[in-house]
């Protein structure tokens, strides 16, 4: 579990290069064995009292999934506004649970 009181860049060797804007993300490495998660794959971050989900190029995708919907895979670069009970599946058999969004 991981509190978001900053912006994260999440993937397998996470890196700033990629990113917008001029408040330094928290790295979070998570392990992929098969290479399905891209370097910098994905961003969390806060924009007013939305949490948003950049897709960052990743390789293999995004893939956004919301109760009552059919899941959706992000475009390169695509923000997406993440509600709470929102995953995201990454790859690689990892997926990012949304809780307690206000």
């Amino acid at each position: 579990m991981i509190d978001l009181d900053e912006s994260l860049v999440i993937g397998r060797q996470p890196s700033v290069s990629r990113v917008q804007g001029g408040v330094m993300p928290r790295l979070v490495q998570v392990a992929s064995p098969g290479g399905d998660i891209s370097r910098s794959h994905v961003e969390v971050r806060l924009e007013g009292w939305h949490v948003m989900l950049c897709d960052l190029k990743a390789t293999n995708g995004t893939v956004l999934i919301r109760e009552g919907q059919p899941p959706r895979r992000l475009a390169q670069n695509e923000m997406a506004i993440v509600l709470d009970g929102d995953i995201a599946e990454l790859g690689d058999d990892v997926s990012l649970r949304f809780e307690e969004i206000l």
